[in-house]
């Protein structure tokens, strides 16, 4: 994504077919799945009459989906292979604990912003992003604009963008937040998302591109779907419980045959990383460098289930209501929107 609009703001031909714009902005709605909008197509038409669905990177989350962004690369290419990981330090989710270690762990791979692009780039986001380490380790080499409001993020853009050779990332977290904690398709989602819309009806396109993408979309759940692993293994079994709530990833000496029988009543299915990777869902074979993150087994829960264990999530995840994680449509597709572009 940001080579082929690196590309189009130079003129050159591109993966995506871009064409030559004076600048460019580029829209992350963090959580704004394909099928979602679908849904919910009336509340904002002109995203919805633009787009087209694309797949996001497995697993359906944000923290690798935002690395591939901003390296171009596949998970298994630059390490970070889900919301929360097992690493040299301890165990962490990369999108808001990575603070706490050294980064150095997690820096191996050059993010595009760092490099040579012959492009100003720049980052329009929430003040708190600014300093934390994931922004660091996505978007570093860019230059950091804070606005709180989603119009007067778009407003930056705008002013940025009004200058030529420009590359904005614009990202918006209240949608993934909002669905979260009251679901996808709430009242306060919907008026996140006819924001949105609304703002993009409002930036002239005549020399700029405009592009809208997401990095994962979102199911929503209730308490009679949360599946209790710690009725099936004992927390003692268990090294770490990583991933996401709809994709666990088990770090655990129980085998592939083990935990299968014991959740075989259960709406989860069980793999091995050998399988995972067989299957190339991370886009390939890990590298060797990250090779140590992964787990032993994957669970990946069917339907509108989550997979919960009492002595490793946190009471925040028993009541969220919307969840990721899994390669369901829903959840790995997400909307490409082109605009002058």
């Amino acid at each position: 994504m940001l080579n082929s609009a690196i590309a189009a703001i130079k003129g050159e031909a591109n993966q995506l077919g871009f064409s030559k714009v004076s600048s460019v902005i580029i829209v992350l709605v963090d959580g704004l799945g394909y099928r979602q909008l679908e849904q919910v197509a009336g509340h904002a038409p002109v995203m919805w009459k633009n787009s087209k669905p694309i797949l996001s990177a497995f697993p359906a989350t944000t923290s690798n989906n935002i690395k591939s962004f901003a390296t171009g690369l596949m998970p298994c290419d630059h390490g970070f292979l889900g919301y929360r990981v097992r690493h040299h330090q301890g165990v962490s989710n990369l999108l808001s604990d990575l603070d706490k270690y050294d980064l150095e762990e997690f820096s191996s791979v050059v993010n595009i912003p760092e490099t040579k692009t012959g492009v100003e780039i720049s980052t329009v986001s929430m003040q708190e992003y600014e300093n934390s380490g994931f922004s660091k380790l996505t978007m570093g080499g860019s230059n950091f604009v804070a606005a709180e409001t989603i119009e007067d993020r778009f407003l930056k853009a705008r002013e940025i963008t009004r200058k030529s050779n420009q590359l904005v990332y614009l990202y918006i977290p209240e949608l993934d937040k909002t669905g979260h904690k009251e679901g996808w398709g709430s009242d306060l989602w919907l008026s996140y998302l006819e924001q949105v819309d609304s703002e993009i009806r409002k930036t002239d396109t005549s020399d700029l591109g405009l592009v809208l993408i997401s990095d994962h979309g979102m199911v929503n759940t209730s308490e009679e779907f949360q599946i209790h692993l710690d009725k099936y293994i004992d927390a003692e079994d268990i090294d770490a419980i990583t991933g996401d709530t709809r994709c666990n990833y088990l770090h655990t000496e129980l085998s592939l045959e083990e935990v299968t029988q014991r959740l075989t009543d259960e709406p989860v299915d069980v793999y091995s990383t050998e399988q995972i990777e067989q299957l190339g869902w991370f886009g390939g074979e890990i590298k060797s460098e990250f090779r140590y993150r992964l787990p032993e087994l994957v669970l990946i829960a069917r339907g509108d289930h989550v997979l919960l264990h009492k002595d490793f999530n946190t009471e925040r995840a028993y009541k969220m209501v919307g969840h990721h994680g899994t390669f369901d449509s829903r959840e790995l597709e997400v909307p490409l929107m082109r605009i002058g572009i």
